[in-house]
């Protein structure tokens, strides 16, 4: 849409769902009001959240803000990015949520099964 930094991230605040990232991106804006500049106020932002794809995002923005890039393909590549990352880590706990059921699944279910046949063998002979 052509909107300016401050002016886009003040229409995020007014349309999207109240939450937590949505009150750092107002500190954010007001800082900048305030008289920081938008690197120092990104900075800022990342110490707080101290995530790594937040600090990620705040990085990006800063080094494209630097150079004078256009934004909205680097944000696209680094969206996709930390989508592919967000898949993988799933894809590793997904599969180690089956070893994981391993453990109970000797211990709780095999023993009934057996309760079931020994007492079927027992009844039956």
């Amino acid at each position: 849409m052509g909107l300016d930094f401050v002016a886009a991230l003040s229409r995020i605040l007014k349309k999207a769902p109240p939450s937590s990232l949505l009150d750092e991106f107002e500190t954010v804006v007001k800082e900048i009001q305030l008289g920081s500049t938008r690197a120092q106020a990104l900075k800022q932002l990342a110490w707080r959240g101290d995530t790594m794809e937040l600090t990620s995002f705040c990085a990006t923005l800063i080094a494209a803000d630097s150079v004078g890039a256009s934004i909205g393909p680097i944000l696209k590549s680094l969206s996709g990015e930390i989508r592919m990352k967000r898949s993988a880590m799933v894809e590793k706990k997904g599969a180690t949520a089956a070893n994981k059921l391993l453990i109970p699944m000797i211990g709780l279910i095999l023993p009934a099964i057996v309760c079931v046949i020994g007492g079927m063998m027992y009844l039956g002979g």
